[in-house]
């Protein structure tokens, strides 16, 4: 029996672009954030995939601001029809 080759269609720039993009309003990088630890990050992403909307009252201002832009970059990646990854879960 021969072989079989799996053939995989490329993406058109319009699928790629679809499927694999944000709007420009989410594209903001946290980068890494001195006050914040990955580890934090995370809880917090875990937290905003689970439907949590606001951030826990005993954040501060640099917490408050980097749940509201991780919020974005999740909505938008839900939007587009993907999934957020966690790293380590």
């Amino acid at each position: 029996m021969p072989a079989r080759k799996n053939k995989i269609k490329p993406r058109t720039p319009e699928e790629s672009r679809r499927y694999f993009s944000q709007p420009d309003w989410a594209m903001k990088n946290l980068g890494p954030l001195p006050d914040i630890s990955p580890e934090e990050l995370k809880r917090m992403t875990i937290k905003i995939v689970l439907g949590e909307t606001e951030p826990p009252k005993e954040f501060d201002a640099i917490r408050r601001e980097a749940w509201k832009e991780l919020k974005l970059e999740i909505d938008a990646i839900h939007e587009a029809g993907g999934m957020v990854d966690i790293p380590g879960d």
